[in-house]
């Protein structure tokens, strides 16, 4: 009874405990006797027993109220858990519904772009014929330009047209006129603009760039052609001239030479001079000494004009080795 009392939830605690036990011995001489022992039992009495008793219920309630607080916290996580746990399977399969309908979306606008590039090629192949034909017709045609152009470009005859310019003649002569300068009317007419302007003049600027790689790939043979050519001339040359200087050296040893011989044969006709004078003989050996002497001084003069030749030649050669080694660099 004192348990099932004490462990209500509506418990009155010790003091109303013992506030009833005094009520109980006021009205029975024998509860006052049990609860002081001379009912002859052995051990604490039973007033103590029931203090001992209620201070351990005092003590196992707060355990279990540390114990209950634990388990809500341990309820309030478990709670939390599970909410998130439900909003993760929501969002991904909000997700998964989101991807769909992307998805879809992504396939429709892919097929309305592909629609859209047929449709802008076609544009684009008739816009392209009606600009060949316009233009095509137009050559020959006196247009009024004078609204842009001013005055003397009222009689303007179509020449060329190109997507950069209108090519006229006017009476002060040929003249090519910037797309952009004409009137607008004119513009609207031949379709021209500035995409198709960009395209042109971009496959021109190609053109010429080939052109110029050509040209300088062509500029270059020929470079080389003239610098074997040139090289070929050169060695000639300097063989030539290394001929000349061995020629004329060689003629130059030779006159100098035989002007040497002549010299003291000279000598030898004025020794025979000396001999017939003295002897009162008749002598031709002192002209046939002159003879000599005149003949040695024409061979000195051409062994000197010779080797200044050489000289020459020399200087001429060593220029021209010159200019070989530099063709050849």
């Amino acid at each position: 009874m004192f348990d099932d009392f004490h462990e209500s939830s509506r418990s009155v605690g010790l003091a109303g405990l013992l506030l009833g036990l005094l009520v109980l011995a006021g009205f029975c001489g024998l509860g006052m006797a049990v609860l002081s022992g001379d009912a002859g039992s052995k051990g604490p009495t039973l007033a103590t027993r029931v203090i001992d008793q209620g201070r351990m219920i005092d003590q196992l309630s707060g355990t279990l109220r540390i114990q209950k607080e634990k388990l809500g916290k341990l309820t309030m996580k478990s709670d939390t858990a599970t909410r998130s746990a439900k909003t993760s399977a929501e969002i991904s399969g909000d997700l998964a519904i989101e991807n769909r309908l992307v998805e879809k979306h992504d396939a429709s606008v892919k097929k309305l772009n592909e629609e859209l590039d047929g449709i802008q090629k076609k544009f684009e192949g008739y816009r392209d014929r009606y600009r060949s034909n316009e233009r095509s017709l137009a050559i020959g045609e006196v247009l009024d330009l004078s609204e842009t152009m001013g005055e003397g470009y009222e009689k303007s005859t179509v020449r060329e047209i190109s997507p950069l310019h209108l090519r006229v003649m006017r009476s002060a002569g040929p003249e090519g006129i910037p797309y952009e300068k004409l009137p607008a009317a004119v513009q609207d007419r031949f379709q021209f603009g500035k995409e198709e302007a960009a395209a042109f003049q971009g496959r021109m600027n190609a053109v010429n760039a080939k052109r110029g790689v050509i040209a300088a790939a062509n500029k270059k043979r020929m470079d080389q052609k003239k610098g074997v050519e040139r090289v070929a001339a050169l060695t000639q040359q300097i063989k030539k001239v290394e001929a000349e200087i061995i020629a004329k050296t060689i003629f130059a040893d030779e006159q100098a030479d035989e002007a040497s011989d002549l010299e003291k044969e000279a000598k030898r006709f004025d020794s025979d001079a000396k001999i017939a004078r003295a002897t009162g003989k008749i002598s031709m050996s002192k002209g046939k000494a002159t003879q000599a002497r005149n003949k040695a001084r024409l061979r000195v003069k051409r062994a000197n004009q010779a080797r200044f030749e050489v000289t020459k030649l020399n200087k001429e050669l060593a220029e021209l080795e010159l200019q070989l080694r530099a063709v050849k660099k």
